[in-house]
């Protein structure tokens, strides 16, 4: 095997378990939002931004990889990575379908907060409701009194 095609499908096995560490953050993250645990979601969030931005090195690395590959390697390295986007793909459909639960989920949480904050304000509970407007002061002070 040439050092070229090793070099991609090591980075190929490399993106193949980020995206299976993705899946499983996402997972988390569903989970974390329907029991409304804040440093949980933004613990995954952030872990899951950071996957996201391996992958790109490792697309922008193995897009090199190819561009420099001798032409007698590139067939052997084409069905490398075709062998891989099958189960990549496959990957990434469960992905895309569990991140649509936890955005429906985010959605249905921002609705309720935007109801409870609304209620909040008609009820001028919170500073309003204690802060009485004190009365104006007057424009003109008579001082000769």
């Amino acid at each position: 095997m040439s050092r070229h095609r090793e070099e991609i499908s090591a980075m190929l096995a490399r993106k193949l378990r980020a995206f299976e560490e993705f899946r499983s953050l996402t997972g988390q993250l569903r989970a974390a939002l329907e029991s409304d645990e804040t440093e949980t979601v933004s613990r995954c969030v952030e872990r899951r931004e950071a996957l996201m931005r391996d992958v790109e090195g490792l697309d922008r690395r193995i897009a090199r990889q190819r561009r420099s590959a001798p032409a007698d390697e590139c067939a052997a390295i084409n069905r490398v990575v075709e062998e891989a986007s099958g189960e990549l793909g496959e990957k990434l459909e469960l992905i895309v379908a569990a991140d649509r639960d936890c955005a429906a989920l985010a959605a249905q949480r921002q609705a309720a907060f935007r109801n409870e904050l609304a209620a909040i304000r008609k009820q001028r509970v919170g500073l309003h409701g204690y802060a009485q407007r004190a009365p104006g002061t007057p424009k003109f002070l008579n001082v000769q009194t």
